[in-house]
């Protein structure tokens, strides 16, 4: 076998050979559920024993339950990065696409988005998101749906929503900050979604009404005013039928 030239100690090597002749199936099961073919299942398990080897030392045997929940974990997310990598490998611009024909999970990201670099800003986010962030969102992204991420995670569909629900809120902050994208527009953009999330019907009051966002509003293309309407609308809409606990936006009212 050709890992244990990759270890140093016979006590590593015994320990990694246990993991290989008791896991080897699991792993390549699991990773095939996701992957969906034989070739890809073997570059994930390639992978998560490469992973296994780097961590040699810090993985516990002892308890079998855990050792395997921890490995099934590791071929998951290893099968994620796989399809993430390959899909962006193929055509570059596959994953730019997914964002952009994705409503169902993200439609607040892509109407908050308004070009193919800030697209791409978004994609090297959230490969750089918390594990259990990433996961459910880039399966999301792939076209799972909440039933089958929620299985293939081990979850309940009501965490996998939340967990999907909050990488949103992540990947719009993000894309909010006024570094990414013209002063003007990033601050309207901003405060106009952040009132609409309020109350619609207060848009005008606080949005238009006051001097100074009025006149920055102004310096925006006309066409970019409409999208950035049209953006808070279509968020406005998904919320109001957006099964999830209350959030707070930046004003301090919780979101409707």
């Amino acid at each position: 076998m050709f890992y244990l030239a990759m270890l140093d100690t016979p006590e590593q090597k015994s320990k990694f050979q246990m993991i290989y002749e008791n896991y080897t199936g699991q792993i390549l099961q699991t990773a095939h559920s996701l992957a969906r073919n034989h070739m890809d299942a073997e570059d994930i398990a390639q992978d998560v024993f490469l992973k296994i080897i780097n961590n040699i030392d810090t993985i516990q045997t002892e308890n079998p339950l855990r050792l395997r929940a921890l490995i099934i974990q590791m071929t998951k997310f290893a099968s994620i990065d796989l399809l993430r990598k390959k899909k962006h490998k193929e055509n570059p611009n596959d994953l730019i696409n997914d964002w952009e024909q994705f409503p169902a999970v993200t439609t607040d990201i892509e109407e908050c988005v308004f070009s193919h670099e800030l697209i791409n800003m978004a994609v090297n986010f959230v490969s750089q998101m918390d594990e259990k962030y990433r996961a459910p969102l880039t399966l999301a992204v792939l076209g799972y749906r909440i039933k089958e991420i929620a299985s293939l995670l081990g979850m309940s569909e009501a965490n996998t929503k939340v967990r999907i629900s909050r990488a949103r809120h992540m990947l719009r902050a993000y894309i909010l900050q006024e570094e990414r994208v013209p002063y003007e527009q990033g601050y309207i953009q901003s405060k106009y979604m952040g009132l609409v999330l309020h109350d619609t019907d207060e848009v005008q009051k606080y949005f238009m009404q006051n001097e100074y966002t009025k006149t920055a509003f102004a310096k925006i293309d006309v066409r970019t005013q409409k999208e950035i309407q049209g953006a808070a609308m279509t968020l406005y809409r998904a919320r109001l039928s957006d099964d999830k606990s209350p959030v707070q936006d930046e004003y301090g009212h919780y979101e409707k």
